[in-house]
């Protein structure tokens, strides 16, 4: 599975000091966005401590972790669309899906 999110936190104002922590279950992290300041802990990756944060900064980073299960099942998915006459364009979409992981 691959996670993508922004080190920094989303705010309007200044951030004087943050750390951002990405903890998982276990120690199956294959590879995460490398970073002057980041450090691979045990269970998981730490950015920080940034200072002085820009309001609205944002930098993505990814971790990429070892999955053994399945967590989404798609059973069934359909998708109708319908032309009429005069122009009007209906599409329906279907999907049965089961969150096993959470």
């Amino acid at each position: 599975m691959r996670f993508s999110d922004s080190k920094f936190l989303l705010s309007p104002y200044r951030v004087l000091h943050q750390e951002t922590v990405y903890l998982y279950q276990r120690a199956d992290i294959l590879d995460f966005t490398e970073a002057p300041e980041a450090t691979k802990e045990s269970r998981g990756v730490r950015y920080g401590s940034l200072h002085n944060t820009a309001p609205f900064s944002f930098d993505l980073v990814y971790l990429q972790l070892k999955m053994p299960q399945p967590l989404l099942i798609l059973s069934e998915a359909s998708k109708t669309v319908h032309v009429s006459h005069w122009g009007f364009v209906s599409v329906d979409e279907f999907f049965a899906l089961e969150n096993i992981g959470a």
